[in-house]
């Protein structure tokens, strides 16, 4: 039972500090390869199954670690979306004739 509990907050930590890492490079470098970061996530995820003895699920590791690097990038490059687009309207606002 202990084991159990302590895989789980090793678990939840590292989800944490995935979507931290991949929302810090979103943001810092916008131009960065998202892809890397996902490689970079799913590589830790098959760490992170090696080094508890759970070969045999890695791979669900490996898949709930992209998944969850992948909601940080995609709200901030929604964000950044949005951004460019208000900036877009506001332009265009001040274009008008008053």
């Amino acid at each position: 039972m202990a084991m159990y509990f302590s895989l789980y907050w090793h678990f939840i930590i590292m989800v944490l500090l995935v979507m931290i890492f991949s929302g810090v490079m979103a943001f810092r470098f916008p131009r960065f390869p998202f892809s890397i970061v996902l490689m970079a996530s799913g590589i830790i995820g098959y760490i992170y199954g090696v080094m508890t003895n759970l070969d045999e699920i890695a791979f669900i590791f490996i898949v709930i670690n992209v998944f969850y690097s992948i909601v940080p990038i995609v709200l901030i490059e929604w964000a950044m979306y949005m951004r460019h687009k208000a900036d877009e309207w506001e332009m265009q606002k001040s274009l008008l004739p008053k």
